[in-house]
C-alpha cells in the first residue's frame, strides 16, 4: 500500500500529465475561462464567448473518453495524443457552429445535454467493448464512481477549510475579503484540484482490464435489501392497478408511464449492482431476479406503452412524451435479452442505452427536429383548413381579423402548437408562416391575440361548495360607467374593503 508522501503526489502528478496532457490542458482553459467570467472580464471590453465555455468543459470528458478508448491498443503514446486531439477538434467543430447562449433554445439545450451524457456514459465501457470482460467493466465502473465521489468530497472540504481561513483573517484581521475571492477559490478546488486528483486516480491499463471482482457487503445490502424491498412494493401496486383496469375496463392513467420507467430503470440497476452475486451464484433471490425480471415487467410495459399512446392522443406529439415512448421500447429489448441471454452481459444495458440515444438525438432524424416537422404541418394543416393562409403565409395584419372570428377550440388548436414551437425551437421555426419577419414582440402579440384567458366579464373558472375562483389574468372588464360604488379585494391580507 502506497503511503501519502510529497514523492507521490509528484509521481501522480507526472502520470496524470504523461496519460492525460490534453485533459489537463482544457481542463486549464475551462478554469481561465470560468474565472474571466466570474471576474466580469467581459465588462472591460472582452466577451467571453459561449461557445468557447462549451468547447473546454465538455472537451474535458471527450479527451478523457478517448484516452481511456485509446491506450487499449498497442500504438506509440504520441498517436494516442493525435487520435484524442481529432476527436477534440471535431467537438471544436461542432462549438463553432453553436449559437450565442442567448439564442440558444430547447432543442439545443437537449442535444448539448444528451451529448454529455454520451460522452460520460461512454467512458465507463469504451475500455471493454471485447468479450468476456463485464467482470472487469463492472470493477472498473465501481472504482470510477468511488473515486470521482471521492474527489468531490477532497474538494469540498478544501474549499470549506480555505474558505474558513479567509473569514477568520476577515474578521480578526479586518482585510476586506471580496466575493470574489470565494469564487476564485470554488473554481481552484473543484476545476483544477478535485479533477486532476480525480484523474490521477483513475485505474490505469493494467488495473483496469485485469480487476479482480470486490464486492463490497454495503453494495449488497444496498441493493439486496433496501432497493428490491421498494422495487417488490412499486410492483404489486402497479399489478394491482393492471387487474383493476382489467376488471373495469377502462385505459390506464398516463401517470403510470412514471412509476413503470421508476420500476424498470431500478430493477436494471439492481441487477446491475448485484451482479458479482448473480456471477458467482451465491444468493438464489440474485438468480431469480436476473432470470425473471425481464418477464415480470413485461405485461407493465405494455401497460406503460398504452399509456403512452393516451396521453399522445390526448394532447398531441411532444419531444418528452417521443423520448418517453422511445425508453419504453428500450425496457422491451433489454427484458427480451435478459429473459434469453445465458450469460446476462450488463455493459449492453449501458452500451444499447448510450446508442440509441446517440443515434436518435443528433443529425435530422433527431426525435426533436421529427417532431418539429410533426407539429409544424399539423399546424399548416390548421391554418389551411380556417382559410388563414394566402399562398402559403398570413400577414400580421389579416391574422387579428383571422383569429378573432375563431371559436375558443380552433384558437387552442393555433396557439398550442405555435406556442411549443416558438419555444422549443426559436423564432426561426415559426417565420416560415409569416409573411413578415417575425420577432418575439410581433409573436408575442399574436399568442396574446390567441389567449383564451380572455373574457368579457369575470367568469368561474372553479366553483365548490367552499371556494369560487376566477382568473383575473387580462380580464377585459365591462364600463364601469354609470356605477357609484367599488369593492376593494386586497388579497395579500385578505381584507375586503367598501368604497363610494
Amino acid at each position: 500500500m502506497k503511503t501519502f508522501s510529497l514523492t507521490s503526489v509528484l509521481e501522480g502528478l507526472q502520470m496524470v500529465i504523461k496519460r492525460f496532457p490534453i485533459t489537463l490542458l482544457l481542463l486549464v482553459g475551462t478554469a481561465i475561462v470560468s474565472w474571466m467570467a466570474i471576474n466580469e472580464v467581459s465588462s472591460d471590453g472582452i466577451h467571453i464567448p459561449f461557445q468557447l465555455l462549451i468547447f473546454f468543459s465538455f472537451g474535458t470528458i471527450v479527451s478523457i473518453t478517448t484516452t481511456l478508448g485509446v491506450e487499449n491498443f498497442k500504438i506509440q503514446p504520441w498517436k494516442q495524443y493525435d487520435i484524442t486531439l481529432i476527436c477534440v477538434f471535431l467537438w471544436g467543430v461542432y462549438c463553432l457552429f453553436l449559437p450565442d447562449d442567448h439564442q440558444m433554445n430547447f432543442d439545443l439545450g437537449l442535444q448539448l445535454l444528451i451529448l454529455g451524457g454520451v460522452f460520460i456514459a461512454s467512458a465507463f465501457f469504451i475500455s471493454f467493448l471485447k468479450k468476456n470482460q463485464d467482470a472487469a467493466f463492472w470493477e472498473f465502473s465501481k472504482t470510477v464512481i468511488v473515486r470521482l465521489f471521492l474527489a468531490g468530497i477532497f474538494g469540498a472540504v478544501v474549499f470549506g477549510g480555505l474558505a474558513l481561513a479567509l473569514v477568520a483573517i476577515d474578521n480578526l484581521f479586518g482585510v476586506d475579503i471580496s466575493e470574489q475571492c470565494y469564487r476564485n477559490l470554488a473554481i481552484f478546488c473543484f476545476e483544477l484540484f478535485a479533477p486532476i486528483y480525480f484523474l490521477a486516480v483513475i485505474p490505469d491499463q493494467t488495473e483496469k482490464l485485469h480487476a479482480n471482482l470486490s464486492f463490497h457487503p454495503a453494495l449488497k445490502v444496498f441493493g439486496l435489501y433496501i432497493l428490491l424491498p421498494i422495487l417488490t412494493i412499486y410492483t404489486l401496486i402497479l399489478y394491482a392497478y393492471l387487474i383493476k383496469i382489467a376488471v373495469l375496463w377502462e385505459l390506464p392513467n398516463g401517470w403510470v408511464s412514471t412509476l413503470v420507467s421508476i420500476l424498470a430503470s431500478g430493477g436494471f440497476l439492481v441487477i446491475m449492482i448485484l451482479y458479482p452475486a448473480w456471477l458467482k451464484k451465491e444468493n438464489k433471490v440474485v438468480t431469480f431476479l436476473t432470470r425473471y425480471f425481464g418477464l415480470l415487467i413485461l405485461p407493465l410495459l405494455v401497460l406503460m406503452t398504452i399509456g403512452i399512446l393516451r396521453r399522445i392522443d390526448d394532447y398531441g406529439i411532444s419531444v418528452n412524451r417521443c423520448y418517453i415512448l422511445l425508453l419504453n421500447l428500450w425496457f422491451y429489448g433489454i427484458s427480451i435479452y435478459l429473459l434469453l441471454s445465458k450469460n446476462k452481459s450488463i455493459k449492453w444495458i449501458v452500451i444499447s442505452a448510450t446508442v440509441i440515444l446517440l443515434l436518435t438525438s443528433i443529425g435530422p432524424w433527431r426525435i426533436s427536429n421529427l417532431v418539429k416537422h410533426s407539429i409544424s404541418n399539423r399546424l399548416e394543416t390548421t391554418l389551411n383548413q380556417l382559410d388563414c393562409l394566402k399562398n402559403g403565409k398570413i400577414s400580421l395584419a389579416d391574422s387579428k381579423s383571422c383569429f378573432a372570428a375563431m371559436d375558443s377550440t380552433a384558437k387552442a388548436s393555433i396557439r398550442e402548437p405555435l406556442d411549443y414551437l416558438a419555444d422549443s425551437y426559436g423564432m426561426e421555426s415559426v417565420k416560415s408562416f409569416f409573411v413578415e419577419d417575425i420577432h418575439e414582440k410581433s409573436m408575442f402579440s399574436i399568442i396574446d391575440d390567441l389567449d383564451l384567458t380572455k373574457r368579457t366579464a369575470i367568469e368561474p373558472i372553479e366553483n365548490s361548495e367552499r371556494e369560487f375562483l376566477f382568473d383575473v389574468k387580462d380580464i377585459q372588464l365591462p364600463s364601469i360607467n354609470n356605477y357609484k360604488s367599488f369593492i376593494f379585494i386586497d388579497i395579500p391580507n385578505n381584507q375586503i374593503n367598501n368604497g363610494q
